[in-house]
């Protein structure tokens, strides 16, 4: 592996792989793709096997991410994947993937399912939302425009006496972490300009 990554890093025919090579070119071990029968898929981020090739006539896609944090990767491939799914031949299935870390030896260390395609629950006071984004809806209509906007099912709660704006996070929002953030969204359903 490592004359392989010497020479990507300095045959000239190669100079489009080298920018890639520094990223796993000291690493103890290599991410390497292989399918059941044990032939090397790819050697991410620096090359994808003519094995991986989609054609015309493709009809599975193994959608695989690499990066150097477990949990952005996984992030990013239950986008992409929901994304995708959306032209499966049965809309909105995956098949899902087992993941295994082996040691030196080739022994599995641990392993976990990949995708994960995590929602979760999150709240935002429906008076903080009226007042960050300076409207005055109701919390049903906060609901409604959360619905619209991928933050669905949204329900209303009532926490000691507090309306609160609870919204279903599908894998496809990362990028909602805060209270803020629902203001956010629920201010671009509304319409900045209204």
């Amino acid at each position: 592996a490592k004359a392989l990554l010497e020479h990507y890093e300095t045959d000239a025919s190669c100079k489009h792989l080298k920018p890639f090579v520094s990223i796993i070119k000291d690493s103890p071990v290599y991410p390497v793709v292989l399918d059941k029968d044990e032939t090397v898929m790819s050697l991410p981020p620096i090359i994808n096997g003519s094995q991986s090739k989609i054609t015309l006539d493709t009809t599975n896609v193994f959608i695989e991410c690499t990066a150097t944090d477990l949990t952005k990767a996984n992030i990013v491939l239950d986008t992409m994947v929901t994304m995708f799914s959306e032209y499966a031949a049965k809309p909105f299935t995956v098949e899902p993937v087992q993941v295994k870390f082996v040691d030196e030896k080739g022994d599995v260390t641990k392993s976990y399912v990949t995708p994960q395609m995590y929602t979760r629950q999150e709240c935002a006071d429906v008076d903080f939302v009226n007042s960050l984004i300076g409207i005055n809806i109701s919390a049903e209509r906060m609901v409604q425009l959360c619905n619209k906007i991928q933050l669905g099912p949204a329900s209303i709660v009532t926490q000691n006496g507090t309306q609160r704006l609870q919204v279903t996070v599908p894998p496809t929002r990362s990028d909602i972490l805060h209270p803020v953030d629902i203001a956010e969204d629920v201010g671009i359903a509304y319409g900045y300009n209204n």
